[in-house]
């Protein structure tokens, strides 16, 4: 299990889509199993490849982000 803490250094990279866990507050919650994408303003989370984020979360509501390799 791998925890990622958010990279501001290089924002040129394309975004790449991980699925794991995001915990994310007010109150303490989190997404299991989801997609995740990184983009300059927070998180976007999907479902299932191919489809449209679902939730988009801000990088001052998130917490930690866990993946598996």
């Amino acid at each position: 299990m791998k925890t990622f803490k958010r990279d501001t250094s290089d924002d040129s990279n394309m975004p790449e889509l991980v699925r794991g866990k995001v915990v994310y507050v007010p109150p303490e919650r989190c997404e299991v199993g989801v997609y995740v994408e990184e983009t300059p303003h927070g998180l976007k989370l999907y479902r299932n490849l191919g489809e449209r984020h679902y939730m988009v979360l801000p990088w001052s509501a998130v917490k930690q982000i866990i993946t598996k390799e």
